[in-house]
């Protein structure tokens, strides 16, 4: 007796899978490199509105009186992680200069560089002293 071999074979030759496994190994590490780079601008976010979240008590502070040293004179001193403020101070230009001791208008800057990125943020604060 002879035994015929089927010629409709089944199932995937060992070829497939390997070009299967190489194809779902691309796609698994361009997946985590997409994650990772997600998780990095999450990151650098968190950052930036901790840095505005500090700003923003400061400015606070500023508008209460309890920081009347960076009102009269500016200043600059860090936030969080990699960000810095910087406050300027000048008369304002469109109040006459013989008006120009009685107010005060300051420009708080937030400044951030970590390699080429920078975000700048200019309020004009303005108030009249005493």
């Amino acid at each position: 007796m002879f035994v015929r071999m089927a010629s409709n074979r089944q199932g995937f030759t060992l070829f497939e899978v390997l070009i299967a496994l190489v194809i779902i190994a691309l796609a698994v590490t361009v997946s985590l490199g997409g994650i990772a780079a997600v998780l990095r601008f999450s990151e650098k976010m968190n950052q930036r509105t901790e840095a505005m979240s500090e700003l923003e008590q400061l400015l606070f502070q500023l508008e209460s009186g309890n920081r009347v040293d960076l009102f009269l004179y500016g200043g600059r001193g860090p936030l969080a992680k990699g960000y810095q403020y910087d406050i300027q101070t000048h008369p304002p230009q469109d109040v006459p200069e013989y008006l120009s001791d009685f107010y005060q208008e300051i420009i708080p800057v937030v400044s951030f560089s970590e390699g080429k990125d920078s975000v700048a943020l200019e309020l004009i604060l303005r108030t009249d002293l005493p």
